[in-house]
């Protein structure tokens, strides 16, 4: 059994109860024992601070020990007899109302009745004890609002609640409404199928009155100076506008007469047919989540102009409530709204949209039920961007506000632009005709973006991703999908612009070449690898069929892929720059190899080595070039370097610098692949080159075309007039052969004399 709290003492029990509180009240052991006395007067017992005044009855008791009781719990431990609120002072003396009740239930009826009220509950409701313990909470309250507060004393009682605190109307007896302020607690005493509760009420009608001067003088100044209209809607499935303010004439040009006729908002009369559901259904929605509303939607005036409003709406407290609110002329700040985002979302250079925009409107499409398919389109100038490093910049920025109007004609209703961005323009379509559309459409961008670019030998191509919302894909992703077909499209073997439809595929080959980027980036970490390896192919003399030297050829023997070319792995290595340590590698192997056939007694042999665009233009590289040779004890006579002429090239002041130092050292320089890509005898002629390469494109024609077709001999007899020598490549057939040693060609080389062999079997060629 828990100790005593409390303790009421009858002064009719004579002397001994006069001992009795005299112990507990003056023990300090019994400091936690509440001390009640029970007397006929104040007088009787005016010594005691706590007491309780005859004539009470058990029910009127019961309930102010149950008060006491939630008391104790609020505030357990710690208080003294000093500081605890006594019943006296609870019932007789705080500025607020309180009142315990009962929840009687007789069969199918229940009934709420008050069993005890103090006098600041009389004083604010106007009334006597007696007169509103007849009425009941029933009585004396708002009907709106006492239906309200039976749910929530429901949910008190049921205990899923364990307080409640509400703002209600009340009758005085005068015949005046006041607003209250209520707070009740449930009281919990012996007997469990009863309810009690106490409530603690206070007048709040003047803040309440404050309150609505103060939001009706909101609204006049929001409806006189931010040119707007109130209103008051009924809340059924069109959210029936009942009322409006004269503020509608200025707004929309239609009286609130014209606009309610008797029936109603017409909300047709402002929106479009398409728009008038959604903004209906979005203002439901807010009000379903959090009674309030905040909308901007457009509507379009009597006559004719186009607005963009701002809707601030709320539920009243009524019964049924109803929507009340004000719709405000929002142009002027919507038009500062898309000057910001027209500013935020424009690429100065172009004046076109940039990524984010573009990522916006995508998002909008995607959640847009009525746009299924769209379509993006990526065009892609990389390596455009990484001439800058050697072209003037303001000369490539002119270049691409020159793209950007081209591109810029595509525009349309359904159609976007952006860039540039990651490299890349884009034109996005919200729908599109067909696929082969799409295709007709990439073919137009390139013959009027290649026109522009022809003499620029910059590589380009054009990526297309078809889009299906209904799959729900990342915006994100699909701007890498597509930004990797435009990627592949650049990479064409032609050299000219293509294009690409992303597909599965892509994908694949996307992997493959991040598989082949992990490899050569730890080939690069381990310095000297086997995966990475070199073949030889001999150059043959064209009369005496004799080889005089070796073109050395990069290989990549991948852990995954197996044999990769060349074309394919030094691609990826040049993108993301690992050619130049890769570079070094393959130099160094090819430099040992011709010490090897030196020591073989090979030493009239010279070795062929390809340099990248990017290591002839690497700072200082002539100089590391040096060193090797050196370090590896190579005769720098020995050795040619070959170059393919490329768009890094339309500034040859840098690369034939690099050239003539090579040759200074006493090496050779040897023009790969001409005839094709780049590469003109007027350009050749300005290089400081001593071999010129020519490609298989033209000795394949003279199996093809006829040897008297061919125009290889033209080329050939235009080279030696500019003093170099020629090496024709791709020899196959002895009357190719035969065709050169017509035409006066020194070198060739082809699978006629040999493939490209191992380190092993080009020492046993040349033995």
């Amino acid at each position: 059994m828990e100790a005593p709290t409390l303790l009421i003492v009858d002064l009719a029990l004579g002397e001994e109860a006069k001992d009795l509180i005299t112990l507990l009240v003056g023990n300090a052991f019994y400091a936690h024992i509440k001390v009640m006395v029970l007397c006929d007067t104040e007088e009787e017992c005016e010594s005691c601070l706590q007491r309780i005044v005859r004539p009470l009855s058990q029910r009127t008791v019961e309930p102010l020990m149950g008060i006491y009781r939630e008391f104790q719990q609020r505030h357990p431990g710690g208080r003294t007899e000093r500081d605890d609120i006594s019943y006296q002072a609870l019932f007789t003396q705080v500025p607020l109302g309180i009142a315990v009740s009962k929840l009687i239930k007789r069969g199918n009826s229940q009934s709420h009745v008050i069993h005890q009220i103090n006098p600041m509950f009389e004083k604010i409701l106007g009334r006597t004890k007696q007169e509103i313990m007849h009425l009941g909470i029933g009585g004396y309250t708002n009907a709106q609002d006492w239906e309200r507060e039976q749910l929530l004393l429901k949910r008190l009682e049921n205990r899923t609640i364990t307080h409640y605190s509400l703002d209600k109307r009340c009758l005085r007896g005068d015949g005046k409404e006041i607003w209250v302020q209520t707070l009740v607690f449930p009281l919990r005493f012996h007997k469990e199928d009863e309810f009690h509760y106490f409530g603690i009420i206070r007048d709040i009608t003047e803040e309440k009155k404050l309150a609505l001067k103060a939001s009706e003088e909101v609204n006049q100044v929001l409806q006189e100076k931010l040119r707007g209209m109130g209103y008051r809607s009924h809340l059924d499935d069109e959210l029936t506008v009942f009322h409006l303010t004269n503020g509608s004439y200025d707004l929309t040009g239609y009286t609130a007469d014209e606009l309610t006729a008797g029936q109603g908002f017409d909300y047709n009369k402002l929106l479009e047919p398409s728009s008038h559901r959604k903004v209906i259904d979005r203002l439901q929605e807010q009000i379903r989540i959090g009674k309030h509303a905040r909308l901007e939607y457009e509507i379009i005036t009597k006559s004719g102009e186009h607005k963009w409003v701002f809707e601030l709406g709320r539920l009243t407290e009524d019964d049924p409530p109803i929507l009340e609110g004000i719709i405000l002329d929002f142009s002027h700040y919507k038009e500062l709204e898309q000057s910001r985002i027209y500013e935020n979302e424009r690429i100065p250079l172009t004046g076109l949209l940039n990524r984010s925009a573009l990522k916006r409107q995508m998002e909008e499409d995607k959640q847009n039920p009525e746009i299924q398919e769209s379509a993006l389109i990526s065009i892609n100038f990389t390596p455009l961007y990484e001439s800058v490093s050697r072209l003037n910049h303001s000369y490539v920025e002119d270049l691409l506000v020159q793209i950007g109007s081209i591109l810029a004609q595509f525009k349309s209703e359904t159609a976007w632009v952006y860039g540039p961005i990651d490299y890349s323009f884009a034109i996005y379509l919200s729908s599109y005709p067909s696929r082969s559309g799409l295709e007709a459409l990439g073919t137009q961008i390139i013959g009027l973006v290649g026109n522009l670019l022809s003499s620029e030998h910059v590589g380009w191509g054009v990526g297309i991703i078809e889009i299906d919302w209904s799959e729900e894909p990342e915006i994100d992703e699909l701007l890498h999908q597509v930004i990797q077909a435009s990627d592949l499209a650049s990479k064409t073997h032609s050299g000219r612009p293509a294009i690409r439809f992303y597909e599965r595929v892509i994908s694949e080959l996307i992997h493959r070449e991040s598989s082949i980027l992990r490899e050569l980036s730890s080939i690069v970490e381990a310095v000297d690898d086997d995966r990475l390896y070199l073949n030889y192919q001999p150059v043959v003399s064209v009369q005496t069929n004799e080889i005089v030297g070796f073109e050395a050829l990069a290989r990549l023997m991948s852990n995954e892929l197996g044999l990769v070319g060349p074309s394919e792995f030094i691609s990826i290595a040049e993108k993301y720059r690992l050619i130049i340590p890769l570079g070094y590698q393959i130099l160094t192997k090819a430099l040992r190899f011709q010490k090897r056939l030196e020591e073989r007694g090979c030493a009239d042999y010279w070795v062929s080595i390809n340099l990248s665009a990017f290591q002839l233009l690497e700072p200082g590289f002539a100089n590391v070039v040096q060193s090797l040779m050196a370090e590896e004890g190579t005769n720098p006579e020995a050795i040619v370097f070959e170059h393919t002429e490329s768009g890094a090239y339309s500034s040859l002041t840098a690369v034939n610098s690099v050239l003539k130092t090579l040759q200074g050292f006493g090496s050779r320089i040897a023009l790969d692949d001409f005839g094709v890509g780049y590469s003109s005898l007027a350009r050749e002629s300005e290089l400081n080159v001593d071999y010129v390469k020519i490609d298989k494109l033209f000795s394949d024609q003279i199996i093809k075309l006829g040897a008297d077709r061919s125009v290889l001999g033209d080329v050939i007899k235009m080279i030696h007039k500019v003093d170099r020598i020629t090496i024709v490549e791709g020899v196959e057939e002895e009357r190719q052969l035969d065709y050169l040693k017509q035409n006066g060609c020194i070198l060739y080389q082809g699978f006629l004399y040999s493939k490209p062999v191992s380190e092993e079997a080009a020492l046993r060629l040349c033995t």
